[in-house]
């Protein structure tokens, strides 16, 4: 999904795949954007929610546009 709506090239990692973290299996997809941002995606254990994490790293003026392009493509997507 993510492949086909964000502009900027992407790592995904899937923390239900055994071996690739290190981590615990979880229900938990992380994208690493280009430029160091980060977009973490996780379901609410206790409600019918996902959860979202935006990081991002870079000055402050450059960190707020970012910020505002990556979550604007997020709310397009998971907010319909």
């Amino acid at each position: 999904l993510f492949n086909m709506i964000l502009s900027f090239p992407f790592i995904v990692i899937d923390y239900l795949e055994n071996g690739k973290t290190g981590l615990p299996k979880s229900d938990v997809l992380s994208y690493s954007l280009e430029g160091g941002a980060k977009v973490i995606i996780r379901p609410s254990g206790t409600e019918p929610l996902l959860k979202t994490y935006l990081f991002v790293c870079s000055g402050k003026e450059q960190g707020e546009i970012d910020f505002k392009n990556i979550k604007d493509t997020l709310d397009s997507m998971l907010l319909k």
